[in-house]
């Protein structure tokens, strides 16, 4: 089985990408790396062809935006599996095998989430389920990060991610793009599962460490899917009210890094949910 990596750089983390490159191993599996370059100088080509023996590679260049390069990178997909791993995450040695065992198992399968772990190996972002379970739309949520989707290529040749969600938008909306990929992949009926035995790492800090200006964007993210794709109020009101707890907790603990925070990203869920639209639309026009 053939699976085919979308990563997308813009060249400013050349050690990170590097590292994420060493940790590809291929085995009775075959590798097809697409990276899409958004520098304006393919700085990154040198450090993609030192490893051109090791697996193929595909380098194409794209406009900034995280969304927009991935759909670039999709046009040159050929693999039957495809993932998009960050340019600062790395695989362990069984995370590609145990993901197309899945998929070589379950034909029916159209897609799967792996769990997040940190440099250190442990569980982070949120807390991810010890169990594997059937992804829908109220716990996507809580199953799936970008750098751990697998999907089934067949399954979403038709997809493409928002260009006006994600990283380098050039809008507020500054996260959820992979959300709302898995969302329009589970509305076609077709079956996508977290197990947590495949398990990919990336740096996590702590929300602490998080720029407020990104906590806010990523924020706007949330409640602008969740608005999108209608969820109802008895979800989005608790996603509101949540972070004000916890900011109001923080403070209590004389945490205020964290509080600020919880309090940034409660006004940016309530603007995606109410405003993000709008957003949308004043940026596409």
């Amino acid at each position: 089985m053939k699976l085919s990596l979308v990563c997308c750089t813009l060249g400013d983390r050349p050690e990170e990408l590097e590292r994420m490159l060493c940790s590809l191993e291929p085995g009775p599996h075959s590798i097809e790396l697409i990276v899409v370059d958004q520098s304006v100088d393919a700085r990154t080509r040198p450090i993609v062809a030192a490893h051109e023996r090791r697996f193929e590679v595909k380098f194409v260049q794209s406009r900034p935006g995280l969304s927009r390069a991935r759909n670039v990178g999709l046009e040159h997909v050929t693999g039957e599996v495809l993932a998009f791993p960050d340019d600062d995450c790395w695989y362990r040695p069984d995370t590609i095998p145990r993901a197309l065992a899945h998929f070589e198992r379950e034909p029916e399968l159209a897609g799967l989430s792996g769990r997040w772990l940190d440099d250190a190996g442990a569980p982070c972002g949120h807390p991810w389920p010890r169990a594997a379970e059937p992804i829908t739309p109220k716990n996507v949520w809580r199953t799936a990060i970008s750098f751990t989707i697998f999907a089934r290529t067949a399954a979403v040749r038709a997809l493409r991610f928002d260009p006006l969600v994600g990283v380098g938008s050039g809008t507020a909306i500054g996260a959820g793009e992979e959300t709302l990929y898995l969302l329009k992949l589970l509305a076609t009926g077709a079956p996508v599962k977290y197990v947590p035995d495949v398990e990919v790492h990336h740096p996590w800090r702590g929300v602490s460490s998080i720029p407020l200006a990104k906590a806010y964007r990523y924020a706007v993210g949330f409640g602008y899917v969740a608005r999108e794709v209608k969820y109802p109020p008895s979800f989005i009101l608790p996603r509101l009210v949540v972070p004000l707890a916890r900011g109001l907790a923080s403070g209590v603990s004389l945490d205020f890094a964290a509080a600020k925070y919880h309090f940034t990203s409660a006004v940016g869920r309530t603007v995606g949910v109410l405003w993000g639209k709008q957003l949308a639309a004043r940026a596409a026009s």
